[in-house]
């Protein structure tokens, strides 16, 4: 699972939001990104190893569906904004306005995921 995350938020990474990729990439050098990268990648698996199997984070996904939810996530301005301000007003995205979001995106397409 972990080099399937990995590869999602790669290529989401560089495909779906180039602008902060663009300041991620001036900010942070090629291995700070891969450690964070990384970090989500132990963080999700973690959370989902303490779950029971049918609560785990994308259980209801195909690959191919798990990569579309998390690409419509990242398009969305909200989360793009959030994602940004780090950079550009120095302080921390908001964790509960991606959930909501996230929810938001999520049961709008409930028939895709």
């Amino acid at each position: 699972m972990s080099a399937e995350l990995l590869t999602i938020a790669g290529s989401v990474g560089k495909a779906v939001f180039p602008e902060i990729v663009k300041k991620i990439n001036s900010a942070l050098n090629p291995t700070d990104l891969e450690k964070a990268l990384k970090a989500g990648v132990q963080s999700a698996e973690k959370w989902d190893s303490n779950q029971d199997y049918y609560k785990h984070l994308f259980f209801r996904c195909t690959p191919k569906d798990a990569r579309e939810l998390v690409e419509v996530f990242f398009k969305d301005t909200g989360v793009q904004e959030e994602l940004q301000k780090p950079f550009t007003e120095k302080t921390t995205p908001n964790l509960q306005v991606l959930i909501k979001i996230f929810h938001k995106i999520q049961s709008e397409n409930a028939s895709n995921y």
